[in-house]
């Protein structure tokens, strides 16, 4: 998993010109004066992107203009990116932009709009979380979303189906390097969880190994009510293989250890196996 890889690059009055065969894979941060930048559309025709009266605007090749932000001037000018790229994996450019900075974090939000020849229009694509701090993996065909939610770090993966987005899988950072992710069909069904050090979506994960510190009681299920007569010693090494939240600040981890030849299986707390 990777944090805010990208760069801003800032522009003035030197004119950059995008094409089909040299895609922006960084997003560009342009001010009032910045020239416009270019990008082809499905019917090949030419649009260019720019900061006008305030708003961010697309301008056909015919001269019609379509307003895609109203109003810049509550985005602070280093984060109003444009960033020109094949989001949606069809073969052709969209526009993402920053719509937003959050105040608290500081995370900037994007709107990725791609063009509907049908429309002749930009059109925003829906996610369900929103974006933020975005990245993208053309050889995955996915983009991330990254944020604070909560008490945790959390990565929102989409993929596509049908031509729009949908939620392929959440990672949520629980400790230093042990991920919890939950990954979903395109109808949002649950249809695996996994833990990881490094919250990537493989077969088989990479696992989480912990060795125990001190004498770290099992339960049956994530509930105090049902501990089992079973407990790993200090020394034990542990897979952990699931999580839960529980009640309140209470996190819990299901976990598999092999002991004097025997598997041990059980649920216990997070708390007692790592600290903080």
């Amino acid at each position: 998993m990777k944090f805010f890889n990208y760069y801003h690059y800032l522009i003035g009055t030197v004119a950059l010109v995008l094409s089909t065969s040299l895609l922006a894979t960084k997003p560009i941060s342009i001010g009032a004066n910045a020239a416009p930048l270019r990008l082809t559309l499905q019917d090949k025709t030419i649009a260019t992107v720019s900061i006008q009266n305030n708003k961010i605007i697309a301008k056909l090749q015919n001269g019609k203009l379509l307003t895609l932000v109203n109003n810049v001037n509550y985005i602070p000018e280093y984060a109003r990116d444009i960033w020109i790229q094949d989001f949606n994996f069809d073969g052709f450019q969209d526009i993402a932009v920053t719509t937003r900075v959050n105040p608290v974090s500081n995370d900037q939000n994007y709107t990725i709009f791609t063009w509907e020849n049908r429309l002749k229009h930009f059109i925003p694509l829906h996610f369900a979380n929103g974006l933020s701090n975005l990245e993208i993996a053309p050889h995955k065909k996915q983009v991330t979303s990254s944020y604070q939610s909560n008490d945790f770090w959390t990565e929102d993966t989409y993929r596509y189906s049908n031509k729009q987005p949908y939620l392929y899988s959440k990672s949520i950072l629980v400790a230093s390097d042990i991920w919890h992710t939950t990954v979903y069909s395109p109808d949002h069904r649950i249809i695996r969880s996994l833990v990881s050090n490094d919250g990537e979506v493989t077969r088989p994960p990479h696992p989480v190994l912990i060795k125990v510190r001190n004498t770290v009681p099992l339960y049956q299920q994530p509930l105090p009510s049902t501990k089992l007569p079973l407990s790993l010693q200090q020394g034990n090494v542990v897979t952990i293989v699931d999580f839960k939240r529980g009640r309140g600040r209470f996190y819990w981890v299901s976990v598999r250890a092999n002991i004097n030849n025997a598997v041990l299986k059980g649920w216990t707390l997070l708390s007692n196996l790592v600290s903080g």
